[in-house]
């Protein structure tokens, strides 16, 4: 590789960490510095090690041992050197894992690890015996781990010193390491320019205030505030929150977040990363889609909780149908109510390639196979369960990728240790995925929430030190249990020192004075326990009292009343003044306590959907369908109108949801000209008509109670008028018949837009023909037809004269329905809100208020799936479900 004369090309920044490393990265090209590159210290020793063997610079030099092997590694010392649990050894590791790190870096020399017999402290003497073990186990497997690099690097140079760049530059950090201090003396001793950047600029002179928040809550408001205001006066600039101890906060910020910069979160989650970057830090095994996979692997061996077990069968990454969701949910109901609590995953409902290759993996599990045969029968099974692949959108493929990533790294274990059952496979992988941190890839905003140590030695243009109490700065005296306490305060030792515990909080304030350009600090007063000190670190920093906010509604203890527009009103007049929509009259036949939660203004939990959602898809055909209505009006061609309106729709929703891929709104453009054409044909068939209204605005009162509403399409004959409601989804005829729902109107929006209508005709004296019928158009993949009633056979095909439903006679059905509207409006006037699922299990399985409710009512004979589905066929047998 060719380098550019100047030296300065030739140089490695090396950082503390990989965020600082991507820091750094941006502040060089922004000051227009060259460099050869800028990692990451730990990455570039392993680079260096690894480049070293490959190319014979050092003889005979032992493999780097992965991170996964060595985790596994020391959760199998563990387990021999200790009777702890399977659980109790996964905690153990992270202790081991930096009892180690300590012990090599700061040369623990091994007289000060008494054995079994001399030592006072029993865990010192268990790790004694496990470093042996380890040491052991490395010799005689020819390995090396990442925290015995430094020493062997230092004791193998300068033979491969040929790899080494003109110039390399130590970044700042706050942590001391022995071990890299050699390291870089015996480089230097040897004529390489190995310095610290030493380009930083001063500390300044003056401090900046630190606002003292009210409490929690204030702090975050206080910060997101600050945020945007750097946001809008710092136009290009990213601006960035350093939070301590994110990990616990992280729900919240994130709740605060979405209130500040996404309030529309929940119709695409995915698109948090355009509005703000929330550091994550997360396990792979805690993302639900990974959780569901572990939990149905789990299932295979060893009985789980059969809560855990049902939803991980209805995870949306299956992509399962309807019925099968539903028969999972069954099975679940059928546990529960023989008191079952925990189940394995043989007798779920699963897809027959999934049922054959379950049936295997249980005749096998006893059978001991190396890893890459245990993912090739893994994979195998997440293709049996995916019944319909997920649409591809970016936190997903990241997630994927993660796992596959995990996977192979896995699957690499085999060169290091023996083969394993089944089940021993599985333990394995679920911890190596506990332990595995996913963080997607930032996005295009300029806002970042990052933890505290994070933010080490990372060069920012604007940050604010969020909660900076007297728990945060100095960090915690916290020795490890693993090595004597002596040597860790005698060597300054970590966070086992109490001078090295202040001596690191000092670096990290003066790293943070120095590469943070416009630095903001915050700190409560108060929190749940009591009053909050400030850190030390800021002893003698001015102070000021953030402004005073109003308190949040779930703040306050006293009960209020409140003048709810859409409550019921028991004075006459009220009722002809505060309109009520068919929608909520429709929610009052449904369920009353559903109506009820509405009026109250509870909001359902979001329903996330893959790629665009139902409720778009919906949106974007009644906008067509009303393009092409208002051109039949104008005499203009209303195909091309209504495909220009499409076009027009798509290109809205393409803007406002950008992470759909270009593929899936092409398809759905596709489907919804089909559906067009389908329409036009089905209108050709029929005998001449007029549209003479689309998307119609009426408001007339009826049953004593004032009502609104919007008429999607009037059709004219010249001799009676006809009122079609599209309609995407499914819809019965079985709806509008009182003795087929309990006595009860289950749909009343055609019935009561009928009446409305001659309300204003009658009222305005309009020579207009009489509303003689209504139907449902339903347009959809399925069906593109009218389901309805009326008089005239040549609108209404579909409707059957011959059903014994009491709907063969318009004059007679409109008054059945009016007198069932009535009694409907009678009910929420009075504030009804009883449980009473009009179709029982069938009506609740759908309703998204099921935590205001917590009880099964129903008002139809038959609470089960097939006393449902009975309800919607006519009977004569024949469906008019669309």
């Amino acid at each position: 590789m060719s380098h550019s004369d100047d030296h300065s090309a030739d140089t490695v920044y090396l950082c503390p960490s990989d965020r600082a490393a991507r820091g750094w990265r941006r502040h060089l090209v922004a000051r227009g510095d060259q460099f050869r590159d800028c990692v990451a210290t730990e990455t570039w020793l392993a680079a260096m090690w690894e480049r070293a063997a490959l190319f014979g610079f050092i003889a005979d030099a032992p493999a780097l041992l992965p991170q996964e092997a060595q985790r596994a590694l020391w959760y199998r010392l563990a387990s021999e050197h200790s009777g702890l649990l399977a659980s109790e050894c996964a905690g153990a590791v992270a202790l081991i894992e930096e009892a180690w790190l300590l012990a090599e870096r700061h040369q623990l020399p091994r007289p000060a690890l008494p054995t079994t017999t001399q030592a006072v402290d029993d865990n010192v003497a268990w790790f004694a015996s496990m470093r042996v073990s380890a040491r052991r186990w490395l010799a005689s497997n020819r390995a090396l781990t990442h925290a015995e690099l430094p020493d062997r690097l230092a004791a193998t140079f300068p033979a491969w010193r040929a790899l080494l760049p003109a110039h390399i530059r130590l970044t700042p950090s706050f942590a001391t390491d022995p071990a890299l201090a050699r390291l870089w003396q015996r480089i230097a001793a040897l004529g390489v320019d190995i310095a610290k950047v030493d380009d930083l600029p001063p500390v300044p002179e003056q401090c900046p205030a630190v606002e003292r928040t009210h409490d929690p809550d204030h702090d975050r408001d206080c910060a997101l505030q600050w945020a945007g205001k750097m946001l809008a006066s710092r136009p290009g600039e990213d601006v960035t929150l350093i939070v301590p101890g994110l990990a616990s906060e992280r729900e919240s910020w994130r709740r605060d977040l979405r209130t500040h910069c996404n309030v529309d979160w929940w119709q695409a989650p995915e698109r948090d990363n355009d509005s703000f970057n929330l550091s994550l830090g997360q396990s792979l095994a805690a993302y639900p889609a990974v959780r569901s996979l572990l939990v149905l692997l789990a299932a295979t061996v060893r009985p789980v909780a059969v809560e855990s077990l049902a939803q991980a069968l209805t995870h949306p990454r299956w992509g399962n149908a309807a019925a099968m969701v539903h028969s999972v949910h069954r099975r679940l109901q059928e546990h529960i109510d023989h008191g079952i609590a925990d189940a394995r995953l043989d007798g779920w409902p699963l897809t027959p390639a999934a049922q054959s290759l379950l049936h295997g993996l249980t005749s096998e599990q006893k059978r001991r196979k190396r890893r890459s045969e245990h993912r090739r029968s893994i994979d195998a099974f997440v293709v049996a369960l995916t019944a319909q692949a997920q649409i591809p959108r970016s936190d997903l493929f990241q997630l994927d990728e993660a796992w596959l990533l995990l996977l192979q790294r896995w699957e690499h274990l085999d060169r290091w240790f023996p083969a394993l059952d089944w089940s021993q496979a599985l333990s394995e992988l679920t911890r190596a995925a506990d332990d595995a941190v996913f963080q997607p890839k930032a996005g295009k905003a300029r806002l970042h929430v990052i933890g505290l140590l994070e933010s080490a030695g990372v060069p920012l243009s604007c940050a604010r030190l969020v909660g900076m109490s007297d728990t945060v700065l100095p960090e915690a005296f916290s020795p490890n249990p693993l090595l004597p306490r002596s040597w860790q305060s005698a060597q300054q030792v970590g966070l086992g020192a109490r001078t090295e515990v202040l001596a690191r909080s000092a670096r990290l304030m003066h790293n943070w004075r120095t590469l943070i350009g416009d630095l903001s600090i915050s700190c409560p007063q108060r929190n749940d326990d009591g009053e909050v000190g400030l850190s030390p670190m800021l002893h003698g920093w001015p102070t000021v009292t953030a402004a005073a906010r109003q308190p949040a509604s779930h703040n306050v203890a006293s009960l209020a009343t409140m003048n709810d527009e859409l409550l019921p009103s028991a004075n006459e007049r009220d009722s002809l003044v505060r309109p009520l929509s068919a929608s909520r009259l429709r929610e009052q036949a449904q369920c009353p306590r559903r109506a009820a939660a509405m009026r109250l203004g509870l909001q359902p939990w979001p329903t996330l959907a893959v790629g665009i959602s139902p409720i778009v898809r919906g949106n974007l055909v009644h906008g067509v369908l009303a393009g092409y209505g208002m051109a039949r009006m104008a005499g203009a061609d209303a195909r091309a109108a209504a495909i220009a309106r499409l076009d027009a729709l798509i290109d809205d929703e393409r803007k406002a949801r950008p992470t759909i891929a270009e593929a899936v709104w092409h398809t759905e453009r596709t489907r919804i000209q089909k559906l067009l054409d389908r329409v036009i044909e089905r209108d050709q068939r029929r005998g001449d008509f007029t549209i003479v209204a689309v998307e119609r605005p009426v408001a007339a009162v009826v049953a004593g109670q004032r009502f609104e509403g919007k008429l999607d399409r009037i059709d004219d004959d010249g001799a009676m008028r006809v009122i079609f409601d599209y309609k995407t989804g499914k819809v019965t005829r079985n709806d509008w018949v009182l003795e087929k729902n309990s006595g009860r109107l289950a749909d009343p929006q055609l019935p009561l837009y009928a009446l409305m209508h001659d309300v204003e005709r009658d009222a305005a004296g309009a020579q207009w023909p009489a509303v003689r019928g209504v139907a449902w158009f339903t347009v959809n993949d399925d069906s593109v037809d009218c389901i309805g009633v009326g008089d005239d056979d040549d609108l209404l095909p579909k409707r059957k004269r011959g059903a014994d439903d009491g709907l063969d006679q318009w004059d007679n059905a409109l008054n059945v329905w009016r007198g069932a509207i009535g009694d409907l409006v009678d009910e929420w006037q009075r504030g009804v809100a009883h449980v009473a699922p009009i179709k029982g299990e069938l009506t609740c399985r759908t309703c998204e208020y099921g935590a205001f409710c917590r009880e099964r009512w129903s008002l139809s004979g038959s609470d089960d799936a097939d006393g449902g589905a009975a309800a919607l066929t006519d009977a004569d047998g024949d469906s008019d479900e669309r």
